[in-house]
């Protein structure tokens, strides 16, 4: 899911795919998903793959499961989200 992040991956990929002389440099991007960790809660909760975890999970529990999420991400959210 996540090879893009591997230097050595999307090198291969890249000159298989024809492209020549090839060079990585790591890149720090901020990822805003909303206003606030509830905001990005929200909008994660409806995502396909966040669907399909929340599928596994007894429906009693995913309140639980949501909260704990938004938990976790008030812990990195800044003054502008």
């Amino acid at each position: 899911m996540f090879a893009q992040s591997a230097p050595d991956i999307v090198e291969r990929v890249l000159t298989a795919a024809g492209w020549t002389d090839v060079h990585i440099q790591p890149t720090t991007v901020t990822l805003r998903l909303g206003g606030d960790a509830h905001e990005a809660t929200d909008y994660l909760a409806n995502t396909g793959i966040a669907r399909a975890v929340l599928d596994t999970i007894p429906g009693e529990r995913r309140e639980e499961a949501i909260e704990a999420v938004s938990d976790v991400l008030a812990r990195h959210q800044s003054t502008d989200g």
